[in-house]
């Protein structure tokens, strides 16, 4: 088997904010779901920076962590996050 370095993780490479941004008013996005697993610390923390980011430039934004399972076995819990989180 072949090891792989945490730093060729695509989790854990940085990210461009400005490329984002670009995307963001290309695409006149309103508002912004950043989604992770839970078992993975590093994604958490990825998405949490760009997360904070966001709302820093008045982008309506929300980290949403979950596991593989929780997702499907939730589902309904899940979509009443997101949809309170989009009536705002």
């Amino acid at each position: 088997m072949e090891t792989i370095d945490q730093s060729e993780c695509s989790c854990s490479r940085g990210f461009d904010f400005d490329r984002i941004m670009n995307k963001i008013e290309e695409y006149k996005v309103d508002a912004v779901i950043n989604y992770s697993f839970v078992n993975c610390p590093c994604m958490e923390n990825k998405t949490q920076k760009i997360n904070d980011m966001l709302t820093e430039k008045g982008i309506p934004s929300m980290n949403m962590a979950t596991d593989y399972i929780d997702i499907y076995e939730n589902a309904e819990m899940y979509m009443d996050k997101i949809q309170a989180f989009l009536k705002k």
